[in-house]
């Protein structure tokens, strides 16, 4: 199936690309394919601002799950052209200052910081 980079990068419509989300009601799913992460480079600003402006057109909210900023340069052009960001990380396991670099990239990249979620806090 087609993901996230081949509809910005116009290898695939917007209709062949999403897929409904099961036991989910009416949530579409626009996936990330790891074997699409070494086309992440050829990317440009104006394919994801193009490619999420279409997305907002076509649904009410538009959430996207990317990979940390360190592993992937592709997270930071998704930052800037969002609404907002909040960074995920694992409580208890992500050191402190990689939580904090990554923040700080995010801070600088993005529209809007919304800030941090701690994932498995007990």
């Amino acid at each position: 199936g087609e993901g996230l980079l081949s509809f910005l990068l116009a290898r695939c419509n917007l209709e062949d690309a999403i897929r409904p989300a099961t036991h989910a009601g009416a949530i579409s799913v626009l996936a990330s394919r790891r074997s699409e992460g070494s086309h992440a480079g050829s990317v440009m600003d104006v394919q994801v601002e193009k490619g999420l402006g279409l997305l907002r057109a076509s649904f009410n909210y538009v959430l996207i799950d990317a990979a940390p900023p360190s592993l992937s340069p592709f997270t930071l052009l998704l930052a800037r052209h969002s609404d907002g960001v909040i960074l995920v990380t694992e409580a208890g396991v992500t050191p402190r200052d990689t939580v904090a670099r990554a923040a700080g990239e995010i801070q600088r990249n993005a529209k809007r910081f919304l800030g941090i979620a701690l994932n498995r806090r007990s």
